[in-house]
């Protein structure tokens, strides 16, 4: 949500022509395979900041104009702040948010062994999420260096 008081520093016009790049990075991510409208707030905000900063503005007032041009551009998106239950991997919208009921191990397939939920064993869980990280990882790079190219 923006802020009630627009941070000086940058006008409105080019407050908005920013939001609406980013949301075009946030369309393009999503289209690219983003889990969510939110997956590139934090590194595009990181950017607009930083670059303020580098151009002179105290953190305090970067990090508000940051906030308020990525509240805008999500809005344009139509991103709606999911609720803790809803943000979680598992949450499924049946009703009440039931979990996902599984019998084979998310990464390599073979059948759950006794009490596993998600996973056969810890290989295949550190694994999956190392590959994960390093998803996350280049899709924050990307983002970080289109929204530093906006500011």
């Amino acid at each position: 949500m923006p802020p009630t008081k627009a941070p000086r520093g940058l006008n409105d016009r080019r407050r908005q022509m920013m939001a609406a790049a980013v949301a075009d990075i946030i369309r393009g991510g999503l289209e690219d395979g983003a889990p969510s409208k939110f997956a590139f707030e934090a590194p595009i905000r990181q950017a607009i900041r930083s670059r303020l900063c580098l151009r002179g503005k105290l953190w305090s007032e970067a990090d508000l104009i940051a906030g308020d041009v990525v509240a805008r551009g999500l809005a344009l998106v139509g991103a709606v702040r999911p609720t803790w239950a809803e943000g979680q991997p598992d949450y499924v919208q049946l009703g009440a948010g039931a979990q996902i009921e599984r019998t084979r191990c998310v990464r390599c397939h073979k059948p759950l062994p006794g009490e596993h939920t998600k996973f056969c064993g810890t290989l295949c869980a550190k694994a999956y999420h190392m590959r994960l990280a390093r998803l996350h990882n280049f899709n924050d790079e990307r983002a970080y260096d289109t929204a530093a190219r906006l500011s």
